[in-house]
């Protein structure tokens, strides 16, 4: 732990995970995992069910076809 401490203080990396840090706070990131899908955010763990859901609703916004494999059973 001492080791990882040292490392993460160090001032080469540090700058990186400051910045890191900052853009995930200004996109309104609070925790892990967080996702963005055509800018709509997602926060915290989700089904696949969930993001094929999300990504089909894009895709038919945008007049694109949604691949058979994403598409619910029956539709």
């Amino acid at each position: 732990m001492k080791r990882f401490e040292e490392a993460l203080a160090a001032s080469r990396p540090k700058p990186l995970i400051d910045a890191d840090l900052a853009e995930g706070r200004s996109l309104g990131l609070t925790g892990t995992p967080g996702f963005f899908v055509n800018g709509r955010f997602i926060s915290g763990a989700r089904s696949f069910e969930d993001f094929a859901k999300l990504i089909n609703e894009e895709l038919t916004k945008r007049n694109l076809p949604v691949p058979a494999a994403a598409r619910p059973a029956g539709a």
